[in-house]
């Protein structure tokens, strides 16, 4: 590596020998340090700051932009925010009094990054969305790339893992449309992060590896920190300490060598968290690593390190110091808003009042971790199952222009029905794991309270809390359901009767079972009913019936109307279900009746669904020989009609 920089350094020298012009001085000095980047930050600030001094002694507004723009880069690689967010502002006037887009666009880029560290994910947001603006109008697809990335890192820093991934991948596509090398690296790199945070551990080491390889590839030492330290976190949330050590060890000596202090905090904190599952003493990793992210003003991480040392202290009885830190780290999560650290926070100082006695205390910070938990249960599951359709999504198109390069049909067929298999799987791995977890998650908390503060709840509170738990069964219950209903009919496992069966019966009698959850919302129900004999499953179409009258009312605004219609024609029965909810958009009517479809309109009384309902409906349907269409409204709201063979025939008018 020093000699590499010894000949990189030779190489400029001898480019500046006969160079008198301040202007062109400042050029070179430019380029050098913009390829020096990912090479060695350190040298990179010195090559930078040249070249400001060199724009200064030419008076040339265009160079000082330039400069202003690379020396922002370096400062926010080298882990001196409050340094590089000044800089790049300077560069982005400078850029905007000259109409230099390309400028305004790399200054807006680092002002997003800068902001992404502080945790202020709305100005790192528009930055980088005002910056692909730019690009896009420049045509500059590097650029756009790069933006592209940075879009998804605030997204996964948010919690939106879907989009993050989304966004991921199609910088990812585009890299490799423009042959952007080092740019592959970093998106592959990227895509293994969200695969790690949402527990797909081999998915997740495949890609960093792959990044590393394309890093070590390209000699970018700054993004092989990275990697490592990725790589490391991975391997913890395995269980395996010993290869996090390994990996954590690497990320610190090459961070060592470059002089970059968030890669050595960031590795030390890493080292702790694997001497810690060993059992191994761990308190000067975690205070190495808090006394950086202090000085890097690291906020999320400054709050992680605190909490990581209260845990050493109140492991070991020390329990005055544990809270100190443990509020430390709340104060600084409230802060920046991060709810995932103030749960931490908080049930790790209900651990400290419960220990000291203090149960009132303990109680209190129990239910802000119960409540904080609840949420974080709901957001997480939302964005993983998006997160699975967006994986399904773009894979699947990836991996299709693949198989069409194969030539062969028969490949090609066999490679698409493997990959309806994968997904399928993971569409129900992602709703046990997820959907199920939250309801289940919150009926483990309250019985936990239940049990530990008994004595100290009202009974009014005990209703509550019990009630709650009901409330929470019964939904897990109904996922449960419905992933066997749709399993059976899938597997053509269920036997479906051919009985003559009263439809208008059926109707009538599900209509009256939904009038109470009907009159909850203030939603009018309506009917007119012409006796319908059809033939079919008497429980099979009851299952149908039940799924659109509720869709009806689950997707109805409070205050609405149903309208429910059975009427014969010909030799066929007709029941219509309509709604004056928000109608089924142009984009989701292919996927309307697909299995796991989760369609942009939402339930408007927070209600559930799981994506399964209507597609159970439609197999059993087609099985009993009918068919179930859906007509939008004129302006807006729904109209399901489902037709069965009939009994009786209506004589048909001339």
């Amino acid at each position: 590596m020093k000699s590499t920089m010894q000949q990189l350094w030779q190489q400029l020298d001898k480019s500046l020998a006969n160079i008198e012009s301040p202007k062109e001085r400042s050029a070179i000095f430019y380029a050098a340090a913009e390829n020096w980047l990912n090479l060695s930050v350190s040298d990179a600030v010195i090559v930078a700051e040249s070249a400001r001094a060199a724009a200064i002694q030419a008076n040339d507004d265009m160079s000082m932009a330039n400069a202003l723009n690379v020396l922002a880069g370096c400062y926010y690689r080298s882990a001196q925010p409050e340094k590089a967010i000044v800089t790049a502002r300077q560069a982005l006037e400078i850029c905007s009094s000259l109409d230099y887009d390309e400028g305004s666009a790399t200054a807006l880029n680092t002002i997003g990054a800068v902001s992404i560290m502080s945790g202020n994910y709305k100005t790192a947001l528009e930055s980088f969305l005002e910056s692909m603006t730019l690009r896009k109008l420049a045509n500059n697809l590097t650029g756009v790339a790069v933006c592209m990335m940075n879009i998804g890192n605030v997204y996964y820093n948010l919690g939106d893992y879907a989009l993050a991934l989304q966004y991921y991948f199609d910088s990812l596509e585009l890299r490799e449309r423009i042959n952007d090398t080092v740019g592959i690296g970093a998106s592959l790199g990227n895509i293994g992060q969200v695969y790690a945070v949402t527990g797909g551990y081999v998915e997740a080491l495949e890609y960093l590896q792959r990044s590393l390889s394309v890093k070590y590839e390209t000699n970018n030492r700054v993004g092989i920190i990275t990697v490592l330290k990725n790589i490391a976190d991975v391997y913890i949330a395995m269980g395996d300490p010993v290869e996090a050590v390994r990996f954590a060890t690497k990320c610190y000596d090459c961070a060592n060598e470059q002089f970059n202090r968030l890669g050595e905090s960031d590795a030390l904190y890493c080292i702790g968290l694997a001497c810690e599952k060993m059992g191994e003493p761990a308190d000067e990793y975690f205070q190495q690593s808090l006394e950086l992210r202090k000085q890097l003003g690291n906020r999320a991480g400054e709050s992680a390190s605190h909490c990581a040392i209260g845990r050493q202290s109140l492991n070991r009885g020390n329990y005055a110091d544990a809270s100190e830190h443990f509020f430390h780290a709340l104060d600084i999560a409230n802060k920046i808003q991060s709810i995932t650290l103030a749960a931490e926070a908080h049930i790790a100082l209900s651990e400290v009042h419960e220990r000291t006695g203090d149960i009132e205390l303990a109680f209190y910070h129990y239910k802000k971790w119960h409540s904080l938990r609840n949420r974080i249960f709901n957001d997480q599951s939302n964005a993983r199952v998006r997160n699975l359709q967006v994986v399904h999504e773009v894979e699947h198109t990836r991996n299709q222009a693949e198989v069409y390069r194969l030539h062969n049909i028969e490949l090609i067929e066999l490679n698409r029905s493997l990959q309806l298999l994968i997904q399928e799987n993971k569409e129900i791995m992602g709703i046990v794991s997820h959907d199920l977890r939250n309801p289940l998650g919150s009926i483990i908390s309250l019985i936990e309270i239940l049990q530990i503060y008994s004595d100290r709840l009202s009974l009014e509170e005990k209703i509550h809390y019990l009630n709650s738990i009901g409330q929470s069964a019964t939904r897990a219950l109904e996922i449960v359901k419905k992933l066997l209903d749709s399993n059976t009919v899938e597997s053509m496992a269920i036997e479906l009767r051919s009985d003559s069966v009263n439809l208008t019966h059926i109707v009538s009698t599900i209509i009256e079972e939904y009038r109470h959850s009907a009159a909850n919302k203030q939603i009018t129900i309506d009917s007119s009913m012409e006796l319908s004999i059809v033939t079919g499953d008497a429980d099979a179409i009851g299952q149908v019936v039940d799924n659109l009258i509720s869709n009806a009312i689950k997707y109805t605004p409070c205050g609405g109307s149903v309208f429910i219609e059975v009427f014969t024609s010909g030799d066929s029965a007709s029941i219509k279900v309509s709604d004056d909810g928000p109608g089924i958009s142009e984009e989701d009517r292919p996927r309307l009746f697909h299995r796991f479809a989760r369609l942009s309109a939402r339930p408007t009384g927070n209600e559930q669904s799981i994506g399964l309902g209507l597609s159970i409906a439609k197999k059993l349907v087609e099985r009993m020989g009918g068919s179930i269409n859906y007509i939008g409204g004129s302006m807006r709201g729904s109209t399901f009609t489902v037709v069965f063979p009939s009994v009786i025939s209506k004589p048909k008018t001339k």
